[in-house]
């Protein structure tokens, strides 16, 4: 599995992997700045974006998983979310859910259930939930990290 930064890819190679949902999607800036291309096995199977929403705080959002991809994808991709964000010095990684497996997944990974939105967002908590996972702290030393 690699990870590749959707700004690598550029935009042509965004709407190859999105194919006809492209056009669709708002904020495409937004994911090309911030999204997470998944290559396994050769080809591009999901997507995700790490979004800043506070300071030290990330969202994980618009995770796309193409047809086909192998069933341990998701837990890949969150795990591999939240190292990103570790590495940015995240202090938490937010998550909106509306699918009842990635709940249960989030619930198994520790992550917390909220009672309301975690900042002003135009999403919904009657539609989904929202979920918070505390990162571990990584320091910085005089520069070093």
């Amino acid at each position: 599995m690699r990870i590749v930064p959707a700004v690598e890819l550029g935009v042509e190679q965004l709407e190859l992997f999105f194919e006809d949902k492209w056009e669709q999607l708002d904020g495409k800036q937004t994911l090309l700045e911030y999204g997470y291309v998944i290559e396994f096995q050769g080809k591009n199977q999901a997507f995700f974006a790490l979004s800043p929403v506070a300071e030290q705080s990330y969202w994980l959002k618009r995770l796309y998983i193409k047809d086909k991809a192998p069933t341990s994808l998701p837990l890949a991709i969150i795990e591999a979310a939240i190292t990103l964000a570790q590495e940015k010095y995240g202090d938490h990684i937010y998550v909106y859910s509306h699918i009842t497996a990635l709940d249960a997944l989030l619930e198994a990974l520790q992550f917390s259930k909220l009672k309301t939105s975690p900042f002003d967002v135009d999403v919904s908590i009657e539609n989904g939930n929202w979920w918070n996972k505390p990162l571990a702290k990584r320091y910085q030393i005089n520069g070093l990290k």
